[in-house]
C-alpha cells in the first residue's frame, strides 16, 4: 500500500512539472531591515526577539526584559540598467542607460536603518519601545536628461522615515500581543521627466520639443499602525506569528 502511495506522489509531481507555466520576474526586491531577519529570509514575524520587532511584529517585545538598545542597517550597491522597448528613429534598438546613483537609497543615505530602545520599567508582562526606521526601498535614481528613458523618468529623490511607539504585552504564557503606532514622515520627494509636444505623423517625438518637468512635493506626515500576535501552542518547536497593518 505504501509503495502505491509513493508511486502516486511521484506521478503527481511529474505531471505538475510537465504542466508548469512560464515564470516571469517580479521586479526588484530589497531585503527588510534587521540582521537576524535578513538571515532568516525575512521570516521573522513568529520570532521577533530583538528590537526590530517594532517593524516586524510588536508582540515580540513582550519577551524582551530589561532595557535594550539596537541599531541595525542594510547597505547594498545596486546597479540598474534601462533599455527602452521598440526601435529608435533610425530603426535600430535604443541604447541602454544606467542609473548613476550607486548606493541603496542615494548619495547621502544608508539603507533601511532601524534604531530602537526598549524597557519593561520593572513591569512583569509589558515592554515599551521607541524607535525610528526607514523602509527598504531604492530612494534615488538618476538617468541622462537626453536618454531614451526620459519620458518615464530622469531622476528621483525620495526620503521617508517612520517614528515608532510600540508596546508588547504577555497576555497569557502562550500568547503575546503588541501594537506599534507609526508616524510616517516624508522628508523629501523630488522627480523630473521629459514631456514632448511634437508627434508628427509616422514619427516619434522630436528632441527639439522636449520640456523637462520638475515635481517637488512638500514634506508631510501620515499615521499608521501595526498589530501583532505570537502564539506558542503546546507543540514542541512550533510558534505562530501574525502581523497586520490595518
Amino acid at each position: 500500500m505504501s509503495g502505491c502511495r509513493c508511486l502516486s506522489v511521484v506521478a503527481f509531481v511529474c505531471v505538475g512539472l510537465l504542466w508548469a507555466s512560464a515564470a516571469s520576474a517580479g521586479g526588484y526586491e530589497y531585503p527588510d531591515g534587521g540582521v537576524v531577519a535578513v538571515g532568516r529570509g525575512g521570516a521573522f514575524a513568529a520570532k521577533a526577539d530583538d528590537l526590530s520587532a517594532i517593524y516586524f511584529n510588536p508582540a515580540g517585545l513582550a519577551g524582551q526584559k530589561g532595557t535594550r538598545l539596537l541599531f541595525t542597517t542594510n547597505l547594498a550597491r545596486q546597479a540598474i540598467t534601462f533599455t527602452r522597448a521598440g526601435t529608435d528613429p533610425s530603426g535600430g534598438p535604443f541604447p541602454a542607460v544606467s542609473n548613476s546613483v550607486g548606493f541603496f537609497t542615494g548619495d547621502a543615505h544608508i539603507g533601511a536603518p532601524i534604531f530602537g530602545v526598549s524597557s519593561d520599567f520593572g513591569l512583569k508582562d509589558i515592554t515599551f519601545a521607541l524607535g525610528v526606521h526607514a523602509p527598504p526601498a531604492y530612494g534615488a535614481t538618476r538617468y541622462p536628461k537626453d536618454g531614451p528613458q526620459r519620458f518615464a523618468l530622469i531622476d528621483m529623490d525620495v526620503a521617508l522615515v517612520f517614528y515608532d511607539l510600540s508596546i508588547g504585552w504577555r497576555a497569557h504564557p502562550r500568547l503575546d500581543l503588541g501594537v506599534s503606532l507609526q508616524l510616517g514622515h516624508m522628508l523629501k520627494t523630488k522627480m523630473s521627466q521629459a514631456v514632448n509636444a511634437w508627434f508628427a505623423e509616422g514619427s516619434g517625438p522630436s528632441a527639439g520639443y522636449d520640456t523637462i518637468v520638475h515635481l517637488k512635493f512638500d514634506p508631510g506626515f501620515s499615521l499608521g499602525m501595526l498589530l501583532g500576535a505570537i502564539y506558542r501552542p503546546p507543540v514542541k518547536g512550533l510558534t505562530i506569528g501574525l502581523a497586520i497593518r490595518p
